[in-house]
């Protein structure tokens, strides 16, 4: 018998995954970086959901999904802009939702999907509204300009 096996230990992980994690960073660290390189932070709030798109195949993803979706959780477009990784960062409007479901929208929207994973195992370890995006300082140029409005409906 493997003396490394603990059958409690790993009974426990499987019927309860989302137990609080440990980190070696803060988010309220990086908030703190972010702002002392002179960029703007946003936090999500329970009528908003921030989108982190890194492609173009997430854009399309974008463009195809929220007409579909829009009416279901009031989705209106509000802001967007380049980040200092060339990503296009959104800012969307919605009714009141909690914060699991935005990052599921967030998600299903095209957003980074290690970001929303993240963000949900941060919410599970019960950080309040653990949803950011960075907006450079300095303005940021690129060859491609960022989206200026919402997906027309299909």
């Amino acid at each position: 018998m493997n003396d490394d096996f603990d059958f409690f230990a790993d009974v426990d992980d499987i019927l309860f995954p989302c137990k609080p994690m440990k980190y070696d960073w803060s988010i309220e660290w990086a908030i703190g970086d972010a702002e002392k390189r002179g960029c703007t932070v946003t936090r999500s709030t329970s009528t908003s959901i921030l989108l982190d798109i890194d492609n173009g195949a997430s854009m399309d993803r974008y463009f195809a999904v929220f007409p579909k979706i829009k009416n279901k959780f009031d989705l209106k477009f509000k802001e967007t802009w380049k980040s200092t990784n060339n990503n296009d960062h959104i800012i969307l409007t919605c009714r009141e939702l909690s914060f699991p479901c935005r990052v599921a929208i967030a998600a299903c929207l095209g957003s980074d999907p290690i970001r929303e994973a993240l963000a949900i195992a941060m919410f599970n370890d019960e950080l309040v509204e653990p949803s950011v995006l960075f907006k450079p300082g300095k303005p940021v140029t690129y060859l491609d300009e960022p989206h200026t409005k919402e997906p027309e409906e299909f």
